[in-house]
């Protein structure tokens, strides 16, 4: 059977900001854009996965250490436990300033 193999490349993305894309494939390689957890504010309704962008020598640091699929799921692992905190801080955050669950005034 063929074994897996893994690439990753810096790629521009916009003016001069680049961002990592990756790839785990047997035949056709499939590439996929490195994200992490952005957030602002504990209060409000911004924060998603969004794509990770720098400079080139920023994400070619970054791109070194990812060998292989292990070091990206320890990458999304870390990227996970910041988005856990956002929400455990979030919901405290409601939570003392919220006091009621659903209020219908009807």
């Amino acid at each position: 059977m063929l074994k897996k193999k893994f690439k990753v490349k810096v790629v521009h993305y916009v003016r001069e900001h680049y961002s990592i894309e990756y790839c785990h494939y047997r035949l056709i390689p499939i590439w996929r854009e490195l994200h992490y957890w952005f957030s602002i504010l504990d209060s409000g309704s911004t924060h998603c996965w969004s794509t990770q962008l720098g400079s080139y020598k920023k994400m070619e640091t970054i791109a070194k250490t990812l060998v292989d699929r292990g070091n990206v799921d320890g990458w999304y692992e870390e990227q996970n436990k910041i988005r856990k905190e956002f929400f455990e801080r979030r919901n405290e955050y409601f939570k003392d300033r919220i006091p009621y669950e659903v209020k219908i005034f009807s």
